[in-house]
């Protein structure tokens, strides 16, 4: 054994991994490959990691301890201490398969230079096998530079980076292993200058273990906050993505985003950079086309080049800048909290990616190692207002077998709509599972459609329907956002232009049970002179309380308004309640002496004769 220059150096790099450490470095120590040794940087951990490492007496272990400086710092401390040929990689609290050097490093002796991955397993924390989707697409290699390079552009992962196995001259001559200002995107920073120099390999066999922390511990797990610094670090990272990247790679790379595939000059690669920016999965990476663009803009050759073989004016700019919209507010992510027998703790949380954009969802959920569990809440999208249909939901146990959730036993903190929507009006959106017992795993499919911002005025709408002599008509309706966090409101809608009006019909909000007392309903003629509705004269779909206001019970509420003439405006004022539940509204029947008094003639005929087809024509209309 050639402990003073091993042929193979393994780095671990341990940051609280007290409770793993030892077994990972075993693992280490027991591969069918001896000539190796193993390099462990214990990066400050504030548990008993470094009591455990300093037991450790085997010669072929070099442990090194440091001050907190992070993940990329502890890599390079352990890259410059590492003394062998090969370099393979490792975290303090996974696993390797005893075949992994040998296996690995038997094939990378078949070719040369060049970066080899495997495929990776998951254990939980007890280290049993967990079945997950959560990393399949890191699982799923790229071939080919092009591809690699392509995957990483768009913020996919080409390879499992714990599986790196490769010559130490290549890492240490990268001049900077990994960039320490980094904490949760160096592994991708770092793939894409080897992916700009090397080719990428694969062994198709399950060479390394990968321990998924419950809680969502390990340095990539689905917290809010990791996901926010991560999209943060990946912006910076990919400033320079384009640099070093050859002009026939970039078209491979891009070959079906690429305008012009014939383009030679280093002017024309610029403005191919740009619009592949432009077309970015990232929005906010697609401010450096933007930028890209603008800095073209500003010379005299630029601005030619655009207009003559890309069609791209000064007015295509204006264009361009007033349609991107980068900001987001919230990571996508869906949580499932799991009541263990102390509540719904934090430490009970299991995370699912979830892209807010794709209107069909699925998501599995893996609990292995998590005990019985006495209840299930599921925060579908936090951090915004959101619909959910859920159209499956079922567990299974450790032995496999699967049970499917009644829908109907499914209760919400928001309103089921009569089409099985849940709408919710809090940017805490969460769902009540009736799920017990011992369950492995959890899957939820349906649909969803999310707003974000903090207001729920963009989810909202509140609509008023002249009637200019041909009904009701949608192309003619007004709308205004309305916030049912409020109670109070005061609304007022533009006519100006319509001509002569005969009547109104008013929608308060749509697609929930509500409350509505109307204080005022003025309106200004087109003289300027401001008139007050009589309040008897007003009638609507809904009863009528003793208190003055009108409670529904059907999604598409409606009042009708008596106003006719060259009407300017229309101003309502008053007081709402809602989402109000269907239980909740025939409490409020009976507790508030409903009435169902007669409504107008010119009210009934349109309640019996058009309203049904003027819902079709809303519904057709709605904005989700």
């Amino acid at each position: 054994m050639k402990v003073a220059e091993p042929l193979v150096s393994v780095t671990i790099l341990a940051f609280n991994h007290g409770k793993y450490i030892r077994q990972a470095i075993q693992s280490v120590l027991e591969q069918t490959h001896h000539d190796l040794e193993v390099v462990v940087v214990n990066d400050g951990s504030t548990d008993n990691t470094a009591e455990v490492l300093n037991r450790i007496a085997d010669p072929r272990v070099r442990i090194f301890h440091q001050a907190n400086m992070g993940p990329s710092m502890a890599a390079n401390r352990a890259l410059s201490e590492c003394r062998g040929k090969y370099v393979a990689i490792m975290a303090g609290d996974d696993l390797l398969p005893p075949n992994r050097i040998d296996r690995q490093l038997g094939e990378y002796l078949k070719g040369g230079s060049r970066i080899l991955f495997a495929q990776a397993e998951f254990i939980d924390d007890e280290g049993n096998p967990s079945n997950t989707d959560r990393y399949h697409t890191n699982l799923t290699p790229a071939m080919g530079r092009a591809a690699v390079l392509r995957r990483l552009f768009e913020g996919r992962a080409p390879a499992f980076i714990l599986t790196l196995f490769t010559e130490a001259s290549i890492l240490k001559g990268l001049g900077q292993y990994c960039d320490p200002a980094l904490y949760q995107m160096q592994d991708s920073e770092l793939l894409i200058r080897l992916a700009k120099k090397y080719e990428f390999c694969y062994l198709n066999e399950k060479l390394y273990r990968f321990r998924l922390r419950r809680g969502d511990l390990n340095l990539s797990g689905w917290d809010p906050f990791k996901l926010i610094r991560t999209r943060n670090e990946f912006y910076l990272l990919m400033r320079n993505f384009f640099d070093d990247i050859p002009a026939d790679l970039f078209k491979e790379m891009f070959a079906d985003l690429v305008r012009n595939p014939a383009f030679t000059t280093p002017l024309e690669y610029k403005c191919e950079q740009a619009f592949v920016w432009l077309k970015s999965p990232n929005a906010s990476l697609r401010l450096f086309g933007v930028e890209q663009l603008y800095d073209l803009l500003q010379k005299d050759e630029g601005r030619t080049l655009l207009a003559g073989s890309y069609s791209f004016t000064n007015k295509s700019f204006a264009d361009t800048t007033k349609a991107l919209d980068v900001e987001r507010q919230y990571p996508d992510h869906s949580d499932l909290y799991l009541d263990t027998g102390a509540g719904f703790e934090a430490a009970m949380r299991v995370v699912s990616p979830a892209n807010q954009d794709i209107e069909d969802f699925t998501l599995t959920f893996d609990l292995s190692g998590l005990g019985p569990v006495r209840a299930v809440r599921w925060e579908p999208l936090e951090g915004c207002y959101c619909k959910v249909q859920l159209s499956d939901v079922c567990y299974w146990d450790a032995a496999g077998k699967v049970t499917s959730v009644n829908l109907d036993r499914i209760v919400s903190n928001g309103h089921l709509r009569a089409d099985g929507m849940h709408q919710f009006l809090t940017i805490s959106p969460a769902l009540y599972l009736p799920i017990e017992g011992d369950v492995a795993g959890i899957s939820l499919k349906g649909k969803w459609c999310s707003h974000l911002g903090g207001r729920g005025e963009r989810f909202w709408q509140s609509t008023l329907y002249p009637d200019d002599g041909n009904n009701f008509r949608e192309e003619i309706a007004l709308r205004k956002g309305a916030s049912l966090e409020t109670e109070t409101f005061s609304l007022t809608f533009n006519l100006s232009g319509l001509g002569l009006v005969h009547r109104l019909r008013w929608d308060p909000v749509e697609n929930c049970f509500c409350k509505v007392h109307l204080d005022s309903v003025t309106y200004r003629d087109a003289s300027g002179a401001s008139h007050s509705l009589d309040m008897t004269l007003l009638a609507s779909n809904g009863a009528l309380l003793a208190s003055g206001a009108h409670l529904f019970d059907t999604i598409d509420p409606m009042f009708f308004f008596p106003i006719e003439g060259n009407i300017r405006t229309v101003t309502v004022q008053g007081h709402w309640w809602g989402p109000l539940s269907a239980a909740e509204v025939a409490r409020q029947k009976a507790g508030g002496q409903a009435s169902e008094e007669s409504s107008p003639r010119w009210v009934r005929r349109i309640l019996n004769g058009g309203v049904q087809q003027l819902r079709k024509l809303k519904r057709r209309a709605r904005i989700a």
